[in-house]
């Protein structure tokens, strides 16, 4: 029992099958929430091992923060959205 002409047309109707569900899903709110998720799930680990890696990278923006903080807590608006941004 071999490889029958029947066996590739069955093959070929799977496959139609699969593709027309797979096409569906690509087009699916499911689908680009899924991969919403996924892009995010990754940014969020790359990031993190980034700045565990390199600690120091954030840390003169810490102090600008605690300067912008500081700077709020003194009524120094202008100043403080400064240090905030930076």
């Amino acid at each position: 029992m071999g490889y029958e002409p029947i066996d590739a047309e069955y093959e070929e109707r799977e496959q139609a099958t699969y593709d027309y569900f797979f096409d569906q899903f690509l087009e699916s709110e499911a689908h680009r929430d899924q991969l919403g998720r996924a892009i995010d799930d990754f940014l969020i680990d790359r990031q993190k091992s980034f700045y565990l890696e390199h600690p120091e990278v954030a840390q003169k923006a810490l102090v600008c923060l605690g300067e912008a903080q500081e700077l709020f807590r003194l009524k120094r608006f202008s100043a403080a959205q400064v240090f905030a941004g930076i």
